[in-house]
């Protein structure tokens, strides 16, 4: 039913989002584990969908900070060069032609120079920056993909991992499989394989880690 409205694009409420990804998790082979706090990980369930909900919408407002940020920097580098290109015509029409002469400038190269820095100066001043429409980073979708993959740890006691078909070379497990359904709830326009791929190898590396930091593997993901 979710999948149906979801395909139509009809609205889908926070609570039957919340309940499809508390089903995701609970369809995992889990163990019975204790977290960090000492109570068993498994009584976390009803907590995981909620965090991640939570996260899905924090990557929009960090693009358009990022964005605004960038279109800031754009616009006051083309006044800054505007009022530099300003600078540099009043100092050349300040000189004496003596000082001109010592610069080994050719008249007519002088003139042509000075020439092109006033049509850009001109130009520059007159510049209107328009942000380009980009594809917002993929912040959230590695964000949430290591915290997938920690409540997965947690839960199953196995790193999050991925096999590949060797027939069809589809990427599958269910890892990855969770990791699909989780974006595909939050409407997550990320590939699962990419960010599980990735994901994997910052796993496989934190391993080696584990015995010299007396850390839990799971708390050693994502602090490179």
């Amino acid at each position: 039913m979710l999948e149906k409205r979801m395909e139509d694009n009809a609205p889908v409420s926070w609570d039957a989002k919340r309940a499809a990804l508390e089903e995701a998790f609970r369809k995992l082979p889990i163990q019975h584990s204790k977290a960090m706090t000492g109570i068993p990980y498994e009584s976390l369930l009803p907590d995981i969908p909620r965090q991640l909900m939570l996260m899905a919408h924090i990557p929009r407002s960090e693009a358009e900070f990022y964005a605004a940020k960038n279109n800031l920097r754009n616009k006051n580098g083309l006044h800054k060069l505007a009022k530099k290109i300003g600078d540099v015509i009043k100092v050349l029409d300040g000189l004496s032609r003596d000082a001109l002469d010592s610069l080994n400038y050719r008249q007519t190269a002088l003139s042509e120079l000075k020439t092109k820095l006033r049509i850009f100066h001109e130009v520059t001043k007159a510049a209107k920056f328009h942000a380009p429409r980009r594809q917002p980073p993929k912040v959230q979708a590695r964000k949430l993909a290591r915290v997938v993959g920690q409540h997965y740890y947690g839960l199953t006691g196995r790193i999050p991992a991925k096999t590949v078909d060797s027939i069809s070379g589809n990427a599958r497990g269910q890892f990855i499989d969770l990791l699909r359904t989780v974006y595909k709830i939050l409407g997550i326009k990320a590939s699962a394989e990419a960010q599980a791929t990735a994901l994997n190898k910052e796993w496989r590396a934190a391993k080696a880690l584990v015995k010299k930091t007396g850390k839990p593997l799971q708390f050693l993901i994502g602090k490179n």
